[in-house]
């Protein structure tokens, strides 16, 4: 159970944008464990973006941003972080620490969005 730790806020799928009002699909699952707590990473790989994510770069209005491409070449995304914690071509394994829970870029709280 790699989210047992975290209230689910927003899962995956069709919702009503919390600051938009309209119709949109969500493309990852919000989580939350706690404000500044720090983020284990659910699996291992390499760090190809760390940062604020900037238009243009695919993680624009996310804030801080962590994205770990894992062995299979999937992206993992830990987004709206108060702190990233690891640098872009890095290593991380599972559980290292990639940053710590926020409120950065466009959201309504404090919370994880995590999406592969």
């Amino acid at each position: 159970m790699p989210f047992k730790d975290f209230r689910i806020t927003s899962p995956y799928g069709w919702r009503t944008h919390p600051i938009r009002g309209n119709r949109h699909y969500h493309s990852g699952i919000d989580l939350v464990k706690g404000h500044k707590e720090p983020l284990s990473a659910f699996v291992g790989g390499e760090v190809i973006y760390a940062g604020m994510g900037r238009s243009g770069t695919g993680v624009g209005g996310y804030g801080n941003v962590v994205l770990v491409k894992d062995h299979t070449g999937a992206g993992h995304l830990y987004a709206h972080l108060d702190k990233v914690s690891v640098k872009k071509g890095q290593t991380v394994v599972k559980g290292q620490t990639v940053g710590t829970q926020g409120a950065t870029g466009q959201v309504t709280g404090s919370h994880l969005h995590y999406e592969v």
